[in-house]
């Protein structure tokens, strides 16, 4: 299974070394320059993985962050700024980011990051899916035990 990953940053240089970066990882990239753009292709595309500047033009990396999370969407979100606070770092944990980066950053890392975090995700799914197909062994089980035997 292909990963997908969205990466949403204003600086066009960036985008496209990080498109090169993943692409070679044999990752599904899409890129977006801004979070009205990084909206539009979330409503398309159910992506396991977001990376996003936080300081943007318009709406920032916390904004995008608060309309994800209010449609529901499940994919892990990576923040990556050239401007780290610590303030910025707390809340972005707060608001369930699975990591903040402060750019520059090492690229072999990075890499490290990214895969760890989809085997992580894949890892939360596969457990999420097996522990349904419990319940609902078990549960076909118990209703079987309540009606008895069939004569």
């Amino acid at each position: 299974m292909c990963a997908k990953i969205l990466v949403v940053d204003d600086d066009i240089i960036l985008r496209k070394v990080l498109f090169a970066l993943l692409e070679k990882e044999r990752y599904y990239v899409e890129l977006a320059s801004n979070t009205e753009d990084a909206l539009e292709k979330i409503k398309e595309t159910a992506f396991d993985l977001i990376i996003s500047d936080i300081r943007m033009p318009g709406m920032d990396g916390f904004k995008l962050l608060e309309k994800i999370r209010t449609m529901n969407v499940d994919s892990a979100v990576i923040f990556i700024t050239g401007y780290g606070s610590v303030s910025d770092a707390v809340e972005a944990i707060k608001l369930g980011v699975v990591d903040y980066i402060e750019k520059p950053f090492d690229i072999g890392q990075f890499k490290n990051l990214v895969s760890q975090i989809l085997n992580e995700l894949y890892l939360q799914r596969a457990i999420a899916k097996d522990k349904l197909l419990v319940y609902t062994l078990s549960r076909a089980i118990f209703d079987k035990q309540l009606r008895g035997p069939i004569h």
